[in-house]
């Protein structure tokens, strides 16, 4: 793996050194989601590395780069409510709850989906599950239009 020369002056492996911890742990409080708060972390390392590091005149560059943490792991929360908030949308409602012996037949059909080979596979689920037309899910193989309703 290659490695990003640091800007010049700036010691960067020292920086991340110092500081890993405090961006992480404040991206894990407002997360708690441990890869969340790893991506958080490399979000705003990248960000100093691209800013060359701590900007000058920073009175306290621990309380700097927490508040460059807190912001991203903000920013990332919203994010993940904005995509749930969509899911919730794109998922049909149920008008009856499900019943246990719907779960079994979830269950069986998606084992038996998954028997089959990829091609087959990815067209099944992009048609039935994901409620792609044919002419959609042919465009998306790549295949003719024939080929996806047969």
């Amino acid at each position: 793996m290659n490695s990003l020369a640091s800007p010049k002056g700036l010691d960067f492996e020292a920086l991340v050194h110092e500081h890993q911890g405090t961006v992480y742990h404040v991206a894990l409080r407002v997360l708690r989601d441990p890869a969340a708060a790893e991506d958080v972390a490399q979000q705003v390392f990248l960000m100093l590395f691209q800013e060359r590091g701590i900007p000058q005149g920073v009175a306290s560059p621990k309380a700097y780069v927490a508040r460059a943490a807190v912001n991203a792991a903000l920013n990332a929360l919203r994010a993940r409510e904005r995509r749930s908030r969509h899911e919730e949308k794109a998922v049909p409602k149920r008008s009856t709850p499900m019943q246990p012996t719907d779960a079994v037949l979830q269950a069986e059909v998606r084992a038996a989906v998954d028997e089959l080979p990829v091609d087959q596979r990815l067209a099944v689920v992009l048609h039935y599950f994901q409620g792609l037309t044919h002419a959609e899910v042919a465009e998306s193989l790549d295949v003719p239009a024939g080929t996806i309703a047969s």
